[in-house]
């Protein structure tokens, strides 16, 4: 999906704190301010505490290659 984003302050209002784009799955985004900053859809597990980390690999699907994890 391509979007062209006329209002960027009410849009990353809505992306970031809104309820607008729940519904998306977001695989892949960039960012650019004063410095860009990249969402490559790639959790970091090392980062969660020993229970919400359990819940996430509870429900990771089998077809997901382990790159993606």
């Amino acid at each position: 999906m391509l979007l062209k984003i006329t209002d960027v302050k009410d849009f990353m209002n809505k992306l970031l704190i809104g309820e607008v784009f729940d519904r998306f799955s977001l695989v892949e985004a960039s960012v650019t301010t004063f410095n860009t900053f990249t969402i490559n859809g790639k959790l970091h597990y090392d980062f969660f505490d020993t229970d919400t980390k359990g819940c996430f690999l509870r429900r990771i699907p089998q077809n997901i290659p382990s790159g993606m994890m």
